[in-house]
């Protein structure tokens, strides 16, 4: 079942991206900021499959 409202992982995803969504159009991500949410994002897409079987 893949049920947003019961998926943790897809709002922790959705909320990441949106993160950096913001962040782009302020001007202020760096290099290394967009690696580090870029690994993020990653992890939680990881942990997204494991709670939504």
């Amino acid at each position: 079942m893949n049920d947003p409202e019961f998926c943790l992982g897809n709002i922790r995803k959705s909320n990441v991206a949106t993160v950096v969504g913001i962040r782009e159009k302020q001007g202020k991500t760096g290099d290394k900021l967009k690696d580090r949410l870029g690994r993020v994002k990653n992890e939680e897409t990881m942990h997204e499959k494991e709670i939504c079987k």
